[in-house]
């Protein structure tokens, strides 16, 4: 019973170990970005067209992904790679992508149409993949 307790104890401190890592990481990745914001993240989609409330919905859920860390205001950037940067499995954004469609008032495309589209890998990826859906029938509905 010993040794049980032994790699319960293991687990513990490596899971709070890794959590203090992933907050200092992302503190240390927020600093080295001092002076981004929102703007400076718009303005490199300068070439891609995303509407607006896409890219406030985007850019405010990776910010509040982040907060989980316990860093307020992290300046996001349109080519973070979102399993390396924000750490998320593809459960998580499979639900982060459904929140930010609903809060833009869209909907996922046809399974059908699903497949055709480019695979999501960065943040970049993402709000283009959001802008792509279609809008929901039930218009602001679902905000």
């Amino acid at each position: 019973m010993s040794g049980l307790l032994y790699v319960i104890l293991t687990i513990a401190v490596l899971i709070v170990v890794g959590t203090i890592w992933g907050q200092i990481s992302m503190r240390r990745l927020a600093a080295a970005r001092a002076g981004e914001n929102f703007d400076t993240f718009c303005r490199s989609f300068a070439w891609e067209v995303v509407p607006a409330d896409v890219l406030r919905a985007v850019y405010a859920k990776f910010q509040e992904w982040v907060s989980g860390f316990g860093v307020a205001g992290f300046p996001v950037r349109a080519d973070d790679d979102i399993g390396r940067v924000y750490g998320m499995a593809d459960e998580d954004q499979d639900e982060v992508l459904v929140a930010v469609i609903a809060a833009c008032g869209r909907e996922l495309p046809p399974r059908e149409r699903l497949g055709a589209m480019p695979a999501v890998v960065t943040v970049r990826d993402f709000a283009l993949f959001v802008a792509a859906c279609p809008a929901s029938p039930r218009g602001d509905a679902g905000r």
